[in-house]
């Protein structure tokens, strides 16, 4: 599951530098941006490698998945489908966007992982018919 959820994050960091290539910053902002971009998925990452048991996992997995699926989503519409001169306001807080729907999500998702994997093992097998 640790690895679904470090290649989720490693697309979409790498889809955040092409973002910032496509703004054409100077240098160093190109760097502090790309930087600041990654943020989120940087924090993701430790998150992932701390969650303990399945229901960590799982937590990590669907939490990165949404957040750099809606990170992504949202920086497409603000850089390729409505560009306007506030864009740049915008891209500035998709991170902070991100660490929000990181910290209601997360624990959320944890909850929600630990409930079905206690219904998984209370529900028994079902018994194939006899032939």
């Amino acid at each position: 599951m640790n690895r679904i959820a470090y290649t989720v994050l490693g697309f979409a960091a790498v889809a955040s530098w092409l973002f910032v290539a496509l703004l054409r910053p100077s240098a160093w902002l190109a760097a502090l941006l790309a930087a600041w971009l990654v943020l989120p998925y940087a924090m993701l990452a430790v998150a992932v490698r701390l969650g303990a048991g399945r229901a960590g996992q799982i937590a990590g997995a669907v939490t990165s998945a949404i957040v750099a699926a809606a990170g992504l989503l949202f920086l497409t519409d603000v850089i390729l489908l409505h560009p306007d001169p506030q864009g740049g306001i915008a891209v500035f807080f998709t991170p902070i966007y991100q660490v929000l729907a990181l910290i209601v999500l997360l624990p959320v998702c944890r909850q929600l992982a630990e409930k079905w994997l206690q219904r998984a093992a209370q529900t028994p097998p079902s018994e194939s018919p006899p032939q």
